[in-house]
């Protein structure tokens, strides 16, 4: 084929793909159902390309842009568009990690733009806290006009992914334990077999029953000699081996 036309068919490729790109992205049908006809043109604009060179991350970004289109928007609905996100009881703030060269020096500016502080690390160069959105404009408008000042970065505080009920490790698979047990003719599943786990604590959050309940832990539970600490790190650690080994007994220990 000449050269000639392969880089008319690359180009033409080029081009298309450059359109398909810029389709807008649609919405879930959720969302769709859930949102006024407002409200959906300002969902809609998640699907815009963000400023690469802002200090700001591509999530807080799109969330100006939804408010910017629509002012009316209502926090639930807003919660609904950036589930990831954690907002101020008002939902005209929103949860940042702010990161400064000197955020100490910075603070007081921060403070002055309607910041409130919930945490702070100065020797690691963030401060954590409530931003209202609206400063999130871009350019002098909002906080980003701080990056003169030794603003490096802000990010969202990110809402913790939580898995509930029946979850199963993702060691399952790595391990093999799930293609071991499905084995024939043997079936290794941990029958006869005594497991002990070391940890501070077991169910001082109360969590369990629950666990029992949604088959992350035995229906004969775990026998526990000990339990003193807070975190309940050792229950996580048999949810992890009851879903390799579901068929073996339980033995939870502490040692001082």
């Amino acid at each position: 084929m000449p050269r000639a036309v392969i880089c008319a068919l690359a180009v033409c490729a080029g081009f298309s793909y450059s359109a398909q790109a810029q389709k807008p992205v649609p919405l879930p049908g959720s969302l769709r159902q859930a949102a006024t006809q407002p409200q959906v043109a300002a969902l809609a604009i998640t699907a815009q390309r963000t400023d690469a060179g802002s200090r700001l991350s591509g999530d807080l970004q799109r969330l100006y842009q939804v408010g910017l289109a629509n002012r009316s928007l209502a926090a639930s609905a807003a919660s609904q568009t950036f589930p990831q996100l954690r907002f101020g009881k008002s939902g005209t703030s929103v949860l940042v990690r702010i990161m400064a060269q000197n955020v100490t020096a910075l603070l007081p500016s921060l403070l002055s733009k309607g910041f409130v502080t919930l945490a702070s690390f100065p020797n690691l160069h963030f401060v954590e806290g409530l931003l209202p959105v609206s400063q999130l404009a871009p350019g002098s408008q909002g906080i980003a006009a701080l990056s003169a000042q030794g603003l490096l970065g802000v990010i969202p505080s990110y809402r913790p992914l939580l898995r509930v009920g029946a979850t199963t490790s993702q060691g399952d698979v790595t391990m093999e334990a799930a293609r071991t047990r499905a084995l024939q003719p043997r079936n290794l599943d941990g029958k006869g077999v005594r497991v002990g786990v070391i940890s501070d604590s077991f169910n001082s959050l109360n969590g369990a029953a629950t666990d029992i309940a949604t088959g992350d832990l035995p229906a004969t539970g775990v026998q526990v000699l000990l339990d003193d600490g807070t975190t309940d790190e050792g229950r996580a650690m048999c949810q992890i081996v009851h879903d390799l080994a579901p068929a073996r007994r339980w033995r939870s220990v502490r040692l001082m």
